[in-house]
């Protein structure tokens, strides 16, 4: 219980949970924004295949992966490996092609996660409070904490459901995860920080 008391504050991952943003990697200007205006100034519409041959942001993803330690801004869950991850932006660059080359704009995560957060409303792990989200470790299911107000209830819901967090697969992970590593605190807060704290709040932590 001590070491992960030590530890619930200091998360860089999950959307669960807040994120402390991480400074852009020295070579991010040069490497990604530079290049990525350079290529909006003649092109300020592009399509999806302007933007695919011109993914400048795909240079710092082992960067980005780095920066949060493995784990998905939106799921609160290590990916595994460089393959199975994605960068997202979290203001679609369809939407806002003036951020599609921002370090700020870009969230670490899992392939089928930003495959399924799209151009879809959620709220920004950047931005939200501990406690916002609460698990149920009889099922493995992510609710809204109750205590909250009835709109950001719905928000958190809306996010829940935007992300497919309660689908059968981050079920299955999230139970997985604490069968394997809940008598390990450290391993758990890096396979899934936010079942480390909840584990905490609900003083599941002996």
């Amino acid at each position: 219980m001590a070491a992960l008391g030590k530890i619930r504050g200091k998360a860089r991952g999950g959307n669960l949970i807040p994120i402390q943003p991480q400074p852009e990697p020295a070579e991010f200007d040069q490497k990604v924004r530079k290049p990525g205006l350079a290529f909006l100034e003649g092109t300020p519409r592009p399509t999806q295949k302007d933007w695919s041959s011109h993914d400048y942001w795909g240079r710092i993803k082992a960067d980005l992966m780095t920066a949060y330690r493995e784990v998905c801004a939106y799921s609160a869950i290590r990916v595994r490996s460089i393959e199975a991850s994605d960068i997202d932006h979290f203001q679609p660059k369809s939407l806002h092609p003036k951020l599609a080359y921002e370090w700020s704009n870009f969230r670490f995560a899992r392939k089928r996660t930003n495959s399924k957060k799209g151009v879809k409303t959620i709220l920004d792990p950047f931005h939200i409070e501990p406690d916002w989200f609460v698990l149920d470790f009889t099922t493995f299911m992510v609710y809204p904490n109750q205590n909250l107000p009835d709109d950001l209830k719905q928000q958190i819901q809306e996010t829940i459901g935007n992300l497919g967090l309660n689908e059968r697969d981050y079920v299955d992970v999230r139970e997985e995860i604490f069968n394997d590593f809940s008598g390990n605190p450290v391993r758990l807060q890096k396979e899934s920080p936010f079942i480390a704290y909840e584990m905490v709040r609900q003083g599941l932590s002996n």
